[in-house]
This record gives structure tokens, C-alpha cells and sequence, in this order.
């Protein structure tokens, strides 16, 4: 017991802030103030709550946000206008990755390279993937639960010029894309592709605008080993049969030859099919050709590399919808046939160009439109597929004809002879989409 000293009246104690008895006076006479004492050393361990403050420095550190960040927000907030969040850092792990394709790295332009790879997915980008139906459910070996997909990993890889490295770190507030040219060629083909599938979903619903572009995963922006240097990683849906370039290759050495003669017709069917939905949407890709359709286990043909998109003004094509609505209509009403009087109407439109020139071209296909006028429309996607085609299947007769297969080359020789028609120097003079679906099916009728 503690003992005190006759006629003093021990103080009262209050448990304070900390859970420290802290003394409180007897009287409510004020005591002049005094210094608060200093800090006491506590264990931080066993009382991690009274852990003394970090120093100024380390908690400015703390606080100090990372130039990918401000890149990655930039890149979602200005580029993408939010539609397309990033992962979060961390999420996707590659592994197993082969090498398909690298362009670019030359003259300042971006690297670009795709593989193929198995990417395990954690955290938010495996709850996504999961309630998309995405990928294989599994759980790591540390009992975290991932989502493993075969997917297609597009990189792109940019370096910081001395002047935007320098705005970035020293004042990353006003850091614009504006501002940042090499940042902004980062995120091209997504911005692209969000207004691409915007105006695709907008027109036709979610399914349709899904069918035909190629299915995005996710993106995310990752510091690489080299000062100043960043890369934009895009995780796209895996085609088995890869480019229809090589798939209709593929299709011409098919032990079954009339089976591949009938697939191959079928592949570019499917492209008349994808080139109406876009002419319906007022969409014009720049680097539309073979190698940029890819086909999946079941052949179905799907867009990809849209980064070169130009899309018609919108009240026009609203404009555009009404008219044909009303064609359709009054041809029905006079016993006439409405889906003619429709398409005469889309028809038209396609010799409209887009109001942004499209972009990304193959200067090998580039129809002379792009090259009078710096503009596309809708027809010019016949000269595109013609072009690209008409390369194949030209370095295809000669092979043909040497190893003596020579019912194969007639048949990719008059189809030649369809993709040459589609090259006109005048996209009004370009045949309507209808007219060469009629030729493919004369064509497949007389091979297959």
C-alpha cells in the first residue's frame, strides 16, 4: 500500500488516449501549463498502436507515387475514359511463353511483340476472369485461389524521351498524354479498341460486337529493366488456328480436298459477314487484311488489331439507320423486295469517309483513297481484303503448280481472279458485299 503524508489528498487518475493513468488535479483551480513530457519508449513489438512516429522523411517517402502509376491513371483516365481499369500490379504471371510475332523498335516507334502464353491470374483479375467464365479455377501452392487461361500477351514497349521523363518526375501533377506522346502510342490499340467495341455494342448488343472483335482479359503497365522504359501488356483470347492468313493455307492441304475447298469458301464468307456488321456500325479498320483476322478451334473467324479504327460521324449514322428503315418499309408496303431497297441505302453510306482518317496501314494494301485523299469508308474494306488476298494467293499458284495439284490451282485461280475485282482504283466502282458473296458461292458450287 502506498503510504502518504498526513493532510495530502492523493491525485485522481483518468485512463487516457493511450490507455497511460494520466493525473488530474483535485481543486479546478487552473495550473499554469507545463511541457508535455517526452515520448515514452515503448516496445513497438508487444504495443505495435504506441509505436513511436516514422520520420518526416520516411513517411514523405511513403507517400511519393510511382511515375508507372501516374502513367497507368493516365493511361485509364485520359485514353480509355475509364471503360478499361487496369489489373492491379502483380496479378498476372506469365509463364510458359513462345515468341509469335515482334514489330516495331525502329526510328522511335514502339516495340511490339505477342506471345503465347499460360498467365495465372490472382486477386481481382481471377474473380473478373471467373464470373467471366474464363480460364481453369485452381489454387496456388501458398492456398491462394487463381484462375490459369491460354491467352494471347501483346506487349508494348516505350521509352521515355529526356524531356517527358523529366515532367514526370518532377512535377508528375500536370503530366498529360498531351504531353506524353511515347505514353499515349502505349495505350493506342486499347483506346482503339474500347471506342471499337463501344460503337459495335451500341449498334448491334454485347453478342454480336463480342463474336466479332477478339475478347479482351485485361491490360496492365509494368516497368521494365531499362531507365525511363515501360510496357503496356494486353491479354487477349487465344485462337488455336491462328492467323486466317494461315488458316486458309491450311485449309488447301486438308487430305480431304473438297472438305478444304469448302472450308476455305466458308472462311471468307465469314469475312462478308464481318465486313457487313462493321459497314452497318459506320466502322472502317485501316489494317483490315488476312493476318489481322484470326480463327479459332471451331474456324469461326473473329477482328483483331483494331488500333487503326476510324468510326463515321454518328448523326450520320443514325441518319443512315432511319433511311434504310424507311426504304425497307415502303419497298415491303409496295410488294417490293426491302432487304435491296436497305442495302441500296447502306450502300451508299459506304462511299462516305470517316470523319478521323483511319490509321495503321499496310502500305502494300492501302487503297488510293488513303493515299489521295488521307481518308477510308466502308467500300475500302474491299479493296483491303481483295489486296491482302489477292498477296496469298499469288505466291500460292506457282507452289501449286509445281508439285502438280493442279485442280487446286484453277481453284485459287479464279478465286484470284474475285480478289483482283475487288481492287478497283475508285471505291464507287468496288462490287457491294452482296455481289461477291454470290461469286464465292457460283465459285464453291463449281469446286466443292
Amino acid at each position: 500500500m502506498m503510504c502518504t503524508a498526513a493532510g495530502h489528498v492523493p491525485p485522481q487518475r483518468v485512463r487516457g488516449v493511450l490507455g497511460v493513468a494520466a493525473p488530474r488535479p483535485a481543486t479546478a483551480i487552473a495550473s499554469p501549463p507545463k511541457p508535455a513530457p517526452a515520448a515514452p519508449q515503448r516496445n513497438c513489438i508487444s504495443d505495435p498502436g504506441n509505436a513511436p512516429a516514422p520520420p518526416a522523411a520516411c513517411a514523405q517517402a511513403a507517400t511519393v507515387v510511382q511515375p508507372h502509376q501516374v502513367l497507368r491513371a493516365l493511361i485509364c483516365h485520359e485514353q480509355l475514359n475509364r471503360t478499361l481499369s487496369p489489373w492491379a500490379s502483380g496479378e498476372a504471371t506469365v509463364s510458359s511463353a513462345n515468341r509469335v510475332n515482334t514489330a516495331g523498335g525502329v526510328n522511335g516507334a514502339p516495340e511490339r511483340t505477342v506471345d503465347r502464353a499460360m498467365v495465372t491470374l490472382t486477386g481481382s483479375a481471377a474473380c473478373k476472369a471467373a464470373a467471366a467464365g474464363v480460364g481453369q479455377s485452381c489454387v496456388l501452392a501458398d492456398g491462394r485461389p487463381a484462375v490459369q487461361v491460354l491467352a494471347a500477351v501483346k506487349t508494348v514497349t516505350a521509352t521515355l524521351t529526356p524531356t517527358e521523363a523529366h515532367l514526370l518526375k518532377t512535377n508528375p501533377a500536370t503530366a498529360s498524354l498531351a504531353l506524353l506522346p511515347s505514353v499515349k502510342l502505349l495505350g493506342q490499340e486499347l483506346e482503339a479498341f474500347t471506342k471499337t467495341m463501344k460503337r459495335a455494342t451500341d449498334v448491334h448488343g454485347a453478342h454480336l460486337a463480342q463474336r466479332c472483335f477478339l475478347r479482351l482479359y485485361g491490360w496492365e503497365l509494368v516497368c521494365t529493366g531499362g531507365p525511363d522504359t515501360y510496357a503496356l501488356r494486353s491479354y487477349w483470347q487465344w485462337q488455336q488456328h491462328g492467323s486466317l492468313r494461315e488458316y486458309l493455307i491450311r485449309c488447301l492441304e486438308h487430305p480431304d480436298i473438297r472438305m478444304g475447298r469448302a472450308m476455305f469458301i466458308a472462311a471468307l464468307q465469314q469475312v462478308l459477314q464481318l465486313l457487313r456488321t462493321l459497314s452497318r456500325a459506320g466502322i472502317v479498320l485501316g489494317d483490315l487484311k488476312l493476318d489481322n483476322m484470326l480463327v479459332d478451334a471451331h474456324g469461326h473467324v473473329t477482328l483483331s488489331d483494331v488500333d487503326g479504327a476510324g468510326l463515321l460521324e454518328e448523326g450520320l449514322l443514325r441518319t443512315t439507320q432511319l433511311v434504310a428503315a424507311q426504304a425497307a418499309a415502303q419497298a415491303a408496303a409496295m410488294w417490293s423486295d426491302p432487304v435491296a431497297a436497305e442495302a441500296a441505302v447502306w450502300r451508299a453510306a459506304d462511299l462516305m469517309f470517316t470523319q478521323e482518317p483511319p490509321t495503321m496501314i499496310t502500305d502494300a494494301f492501302a487503297p488510293l483513297e488513303m493515299k489521295v485523299f488521307q481518308s477510308m469508308c466502308g467500300a475500302s474494306h474491299q479493296h483491303l481484303v481483295g489486296a491482302s488476298l489477292g498477296a496469298l494467293l499469288a505466291a500460292l499458284q506457282p507452289v501449286l503448280l509445281a508439285a502438280g495439284r493442279t485442280g487446286c490451282f484453277y481453284f485459287i485461280t479464279e478465286l484470284h481472279g474475285l480478289a483482283m475485282g475487288l481492287q478497283t482504283l475508285a471505291h464507287i466502282d468496288r462490287p457491294d458485299l452482296q455481289g461477291v458473296w454470290w461469286q464465292l458461292e457460283a465459285i464453291g458450287a463449281r469446286w466443292v
